[in-house]
């Protein structure tokens, strides 16, 4: 067995470590002994043991050495009654919501990102416009003088980061200058920094001019930033998003307010109002991505997410189970139409870069040359303004 490090010991609590004596008891710090860890295949039985339905050992063995005892345990807790698994309950239904969050962290990542970009695009064209190369750095813009001097500690800390890794940015300008402009600096910081830095803008006119450019005003702007940190933390390092309880949860407009804002629904309403401001159309196809997530995982119970039952109407996503057909007015010329969210999804990875236009036709199943049509007609439809009709047909 391992033996305790040394610093256990320097410690003035009479603890009487390894075993507690009487005084220490008495003094009520006295602590018990950490557990020793088990083997997969021993978790797998404590598993069976309370419950869980497994096709054999070897297979819930093989999954725990993959994810994880207490991962998988965080997403077992709706599928129990206190200490024991519901009946009935098998490793699929831990590992479906498992891959759920999984794939709504990495939406949630690339969705936040775009809105990061372009906070930090703002921060230098008005914050940089008012006070110049250096105004992170100026007094005056900021309300708070303690958040200020934490601000100056920080950034000197990721300037100092940077330069060890030697990012080009960074090493460019202290070279040349010795510091750091604005959209250096910017360009340079954490998303949880640049969400400080506008909550402490002494700038109402800096404020409201950036909160516009994401379609609100500067005090649901500064709570939404503080929110998505968080949420962008947790999604970063492969924490739990399923039934968990935010504690910085975003202030929402009065008609959805009802809303539990204490779970990750919430944070979607916000998401798609800021990608509304920032570019409509891709907004659509953030929609119908989440939709798709969402339903390719149909036997996980959506309320310990916040989801409500009318969650499609809420969000503005479509309903699976009708057909949307896509036609231009004056075209096709009666060609049999595509169903609509075969040809968005390969639109939305075209927009990603997800593969080449061969690669991503041939993973919607769709032909090339039919692929680079709709490619083609959309950016004719652009330059054109050509209207679309959206033309609905149960299934």
């Amino acid at each position: 067995m391992l033996q305790e490090p040394d610093s256990i010991l320097f410690d003035s609590t009479p603890h009487a470590y390894p075993a507690c004596s009487s005084e220490a008891d008495q003094a009520g710090s006295c602590f018990p002994p950490l557990k020793e860890p088990l083997s997969s295949e021993q978790l797998a039985h404590r598993l069976v043991d309370n419950g869980l339905t497994t096709s054999s050992i070897e297979e819930l063995s093989r999954a725990l050495d993959m994810y994880g005892y207490y991962r998988l345990k965080g997403y077992c807790i709706t599928l129990k009654e206190g200490k024991r698994f519901k009946k009935g309950v098998t490793l699929s239904d831990i590992l479906e919501i498992e891959s759920l969050n999984r794939n709504l962290a990495a939406y949630l990542l690339s969705a936040i990102a775009t809105v990061e970009v372009s906070l930090r695009a703002q921060l230098v064209a008005v914050l940089g416009r008012e006070y110049g190369s250096r105004a992170l750095h100026c007094p005056q813009a900021f309300k708070d003088r303690r958040d200020f001097e934490r601000l100056q500690a920080t950034l000197e800390r990721e300037t100092q980061r940077a330069a060890n890794s030697k990012k080009p940015l960074v090493l460019y300008n202290l070279e040349k200058y010795r510091r750091l402009p604005i959209w250096a600096e910017v360009e340079n910081s954490s998303f949880g920094t640049l969400s400080r830095i506008f909550e402490n803008l002494g700038d109402k006119k800096v404020a409201t001019a950036i909160a516009k450019r994401f379609g609100t005003s500067w005090p649901y702007l500064q709570n939404w930033l503080r929110h998505l940190t968080q949420i962008r933390n947790i999604c970063a390092h492969q924490d739990r998003l399923y039934n968990k309880l935010f504690t910085v949860n975003p202030r929402l407009y009065k008609e959805h307010r009802s809303l539990k804002a204490n779970r990750l629904f919430p944070t979607f309403i916000v998401l798609f109002r800021l990608h509304e401001a920032l570019d409509a159309d891709r907004t659509n196809l953030l929609r119908q991505e989440l939709g798709r997530i969402i339903d390719s995982h149909p036997t996980v119970d959506l309320k310990p997410i916040g989801f409500p039952a009318n969650w499609r109407e809420v969000l503005r996503i479509p309903d699976p189970d009708k057909r949307s057909l896509v036609r231009p007015r004056g075209r096709n010329g009666g060609h049999p139409l595509k169903d609509a969210s075969v040809i968005q999804q390969a639109l939305y990875q075209y927009d990603m870069r997800q593969g080449t236009v061969a690669e991503i036709a041939k993973r919607c199943g769709l032909s090339l040359s039919t692929l680079y049509k709709y490619i083609n007609q959309r950016k004719e439809a652009q330059r054109e303004h050509v209207v679309c009709e959206v033309i609905s047909l149960e299934e």
